[in-house]
């Protein structure tokens, strides 16, 4: 089954808001950190993906993307 939904917020914002909005990324992630016990497999990463932009996770299985 398909799935969508679109949502009109424009009738809700001023011109400045839906500018910003506009100019959002869709994903920014700040200094993540994770841990499996004692290891630490991500320390303090950041990163920024643009709306529009494809990006994708790769590495091996069981490796917690």
């Amino acid at each position: 089954a398909q799935c969508s939904l679109v949502v009109d917020i424009s009738a809700t914002l001023n011109e400045e808001d839906i500018h910003r909005y506009q100019q959002m990324n869709a994903i920014t992630a700040n200094h993540v950190i994770k841990t499996f016990g004692e290891k630490t497999a991500l320390n303090g990463v950041s990163f920024e993906i643009p709306k529009g932009q494809l990006c994708g996770l790769l590495g091996p299985n069981g490796a917690g993307k």
